[in-house]
């Protein structure tokens, strides 16, 4: 930013899906959850912070936290790959990464 003269600070850097929410609740407290679909996918959604069995430190003043789930490089034996979803995550730039995506487009 210096390097362009702008005369800029930061204080937050957010990913798009937290920064959807974040615009949503402004606008909306209503809202709770978001999905990102582009060129990858993920999602967030506002759980009750004492619902969280990981979280042991103090709990927020609105009882309430944000939940990144960054799906897109979820997991597991359930969700079946095909030959397809194989060969796409082999010709992928990053193979082995984002296979939930992979499969979800196919």
């Amino acid at each position: 930013m210096e390097s362009q003269g702008l005369d800029m600070k930061v204080t937050a850097l957010v990913s798009d899906n937290i920064g959807t929410l974040a615009g949503g609740r402004y606008v909306d407290s209503d809202v709770v959850a978001v999905v990102i679909l582009s060129a990858g996918t993920n999602a967030a959604y506002v759980e009750h912070a004492n619902a969280i069995p990981k979280w042991n430190g103090l709990l927020p003043r609105s009882g309430n936290m944000v939940i990144n789930l960054e799906w897109g490089n979820f997991k597991t034996e359930r969700l079946p790959r095909s030959e397809y979803d194989n060969a796409l995550d082999f010709e992928s730039l990053k193979p082995g990464y984002g296979l939930l995506l992979h499969t979800l487009i196919r």
